[in-house]
């Protein structure tokens, strides 16, 4: 559900994801891109209001509870150990790390 700031009132119910979200984060543009991060192994991004889905990122072989987004890129991790870095310009995947990240930060 997204909930209104100002009321706490229900604005639009709305289910991204078959499994549990585990993280939201937003590119820094305007207007922003949030990308969902879930327990379905997938990576989504979305925009406006109500949320339209942009594009599903499904690299991920294991949960996904981390994501960080910087100019130009999202970062996630899952409870693998698998980091991915996707390129938002050229819609490219890089593995960046297979060890024990599961806590992202800007």
């Amino acid at each position: 559900a997204i909930i209104s700031a100002e009321t706490y009132q229900c604005r639009h119910e709305w289910k991204p994801h078959t499994g549990t979200i585990h993280s939201i984060s937003a590119t820094p543009t305007e207007p922003p891109t949030f990308y969902t991060a879930s327990e379905d192994r997938l990576v989504r991004a979305h925009s406006g209001f109500p949320p339209k889905l942009v594009t599903t990122y499904a690299e991920h072989h294991a949960p996904v509870v981390s994501l960080c987004c910087t100019a130009g890129c999202v970062w996630s991790g899952s409870t693998d150990g698998v980091l991915n870095l996707w390129g938002l310009n050229n819609n490219t995947t890089v593995k960046a790390h297979n060890g024990g990240c599961l806590v992202l930060k800007a």
